[in-house]
């Protein structure tokens, strides 16, 4: 990602940066966070179905075990990564940074500027779009108070990130429970709701990700069955 999409602007009200340097970044962040969540499912999709296949196609994942088993451990590591990467404090874009610019230039947000990029919304349908000062506090709050991001932070810095020699045995990492595939749907979840209510009091477009359940792996085992 470029260098100058994050950088002091995302924070200043400062008269002098124009409207359309403004928006521009607005729409870099929304197009970049969207593909990146994009990823983050379509990871996730892929663990899920090779959870299920087992209960199904495990003689067939058993001619090359350690293929899937690799395979599976990477992609727990890129979920872990990702989910991290969209909503650690640390990271320069995150939803975190994407709540902060929108906080920082609510001007962007008012229903004249709505109005002005997309003329085909009624006026009842664009009060209903805009963004009130109190969504801000709200997602933020939700981000903060999420149990499930505050795991994935301490197996990212624990174990994944680098090993800690307090964990290096593994005994504790337990401890801290399984990841659930809910909790990986709520934060996808959380995270289109918040392109798309931010999106929608821009410029009244939906914004949303693919959810199609990526059936390759399926058709792969299904020849694999045929074949042996």
């Amino acid at each position: 990602m470029p260098k100058d999409i994050i950088c002091n602007t995302y924070y200043s009200n400062n008269n002098q940066i124009s409207l359309e340097i403004k928006e521009k970044k607005f729409e870099e962040y929304r197009r970049f966070l969207k593909k990146e969540v994009q990823t983050l499912h379509n990871f996730y999709q892929i663990y899920k179905n090779l959870q299920e296949l087992r209960t199904t196609r495990l003689d067939e994942m058993n001619l090359a075990p350690k293929f899937f088993m690799y395979s599976e451990f990477s992609l727990l590591s890129s979920i872990i990564f990702w989910i991290e990467k969209l909503f650690s404090k640390r990271s320069n874009v995150s939803f975190r940074e994407f709540l902060l610019y929108v906080g920082a230039n609510s001007k962007l947000f008012e229903l004249s500027e709505l109005k002005r990029r997309n003329n085909n919304l009624t006026d009842e349908t664009a009060m209903n779009l805009v963004v009130k000062p109190e969504y801000i506090n709200s997602d933020i709050i939700r981000i903060n108070k999420s149990n499930f991001i505050r795991k994935i932070e301490f197996l990212r810095d624990k174990y994944f990130a680098h090993f800690d020699k307090k964990y290096i045995s593994n005994t504790d990492i337990p401890q801290i429970g399984p990841i659930l595939f809910a909790e990986v749907e709520d934060v996808i979840t959380l995270s289109c709701d918040i392109l798309k209510k931010y999106s929608n009091g821009y410029d009244g477009l939906f914004i949303d990700i693919q959810r199609n359940n990526n059936l390759d792996l399926y058709r792969i085992l299904d020849i694999v069955h045929e074949y042996t």
